[in-house]
């Protein structure tokens, strides 16, 4: 973690992924597209991954990834925003609306939501009740 100001100016620690911008919050993404699914799958390599069903063409994982981020944070679609990576998996996203705790505690969420799931899964295909 690094010291670096938190949106209202002062310093404090922000992790490498999520930081304050000076019109909202920006994202580091890896994105993973033709997952099964559409998820949040923890960090990897300084970056938020996310996994989406959608195919890497046409700009589809792009759109696709705004829409994701949107719902996954309750924002219109217009308040999130590629803004750097457009070809590449590893992509930028600017998020306007929320502060950089907001999108912390929702990526977070999402994370264990995404493991419970997992696990559930995994449990009753074993016959594990939980």
């Amino acid at each position: 973690m690094t010291a670096e100001t938190d949106g209202s100016g002062s310093p404090g620690p922000v992790p490498g992924p999520i930081r304050a911008s000076g019109d909202g919050v920006t994202i580091a993404i890896k994105v993973q597209p033709r997952a099964g699914r559409n998820e949040v799958a923890g960090a990897e390599g300084g970056a938020v991954k996310i996994r989406l069903k959608a195919p890497p063409v046409d700009g589809e994982a792009n759109a696709a990834c705004i829409a994701f981020l949107a719902e996954l944070l309750a924002l219109p679609k217009s308040a999130v925003q590629i803004v750097a990576g457009m070809t590449s998996r590893q992509k930028v996203v600017r998020v306007r609306g929320l502060s950089v705790e907001a999108v912390q505690a929702a990526i977070a969420r999402a994370v264990d939501t995404g493991r419970s799931d997992e696990r559930a899964k995994r449990d009753s295909a074993h016959g594990r009740m939980q």
